[in-house]
């Protein structure tokens, strides 16, 4: 008797588990979308569970499958440097995002160099301390999430740009960023996602991550563009 309330118990807690919303760590608060594009939003829920995605005037919805993934895509949006909240539902679940802009999203990839620090600038004292433009977002990629296979999610966090958070992230990256701003000037907003590639690893491993994901759809469609 002990053993089937046991593993009775432990049913129900692996379903609540299973059950509860949620997003991959790419969407969270902070980040930026690519604007004029059909982004991607996906994450976990009930299974056959409804899901709805509410961001800047739109509602869009579907249905979790029998594993209880999910993926619905938002219309293009024009860039804005208002800070957004999204709101995604399911059951009696939900997840407010906030300080979210859309924008401009570039990949910086490499190895070294791309991993180079602001930290280990000639001035980085001075570079920190002039890091004020929190409509320039990082999310960082770590080196060790490569897997041999597609999937969903990795570790990783957006963070803005200030001189707190500017200290250990590429310094290729943000002064790339810099320059934009200054140039970019019809979209005001930019969020760079940023993978250090490992020597034996090559570039396409980058896309493993996201099955049909946000990384892919800002490389294909946005890079190209200003190349």
């Amino acid at each position: 008797m002990k053993i089937i309330i046991t593993l009775f118990l432990m049913n129900i807690i692996s379903l609540s588990a299973f059950a509860q919303l949620k997003l991959p760590s790419v969407i969270s608060d902070n980040m930026v979308l690519q604007r004029k594009i059909n982004v991607p939003i996906w994450g976990w829920a009930n299974p056959k569970a409804l899901v709805t995605v509410n961001f800047m005037h739109q509602i869009n919805s579907t249905v979790a499958d029998a594993e209880g993934q999910w993926k619905l895509y938002l219309d293009p949006m024009t860039a804005t440097d208002k800070p957004q909240i999204m709101r995604v539902e399911s059951e009696n679940d939900i997840i407010t995002l906030k300080n979210i802009l859309v924008g401009e999203v570039w990949i910086c990839s490499g190895q070294s160099n791309m991993e180079w620090p602001v930290f280990g600038l000639k001035n980085p004292e001075k570079e920190m301390a002039a890091a004020k433009d929190s409509k320039i977002r990082f999310i960082a990629i770590n080196k060790f999430n490569f897997k041999p296979y597609e999937c969903d999610d990795c570790i990783a966090d957006w963070q803005e740009c200030s001189p707190k958070s500017i200290k250990n992230r590429t310094a290729v990256g943000y002064y790339f960023a810099r320059e934009l701003r200054k140039k970019l000037t019809r979209f005001p907003v930019n969020g760079f996602i940023k993978k250090v590639i490992p020597e034996n690893n090559c570039l396409n491993h980058l896309f493993l991550y996201l099955s049909e994901g946000i990384l892919y759809q800002l490389f294909t469609r946005a890079v190209p563009a200003y190349a």
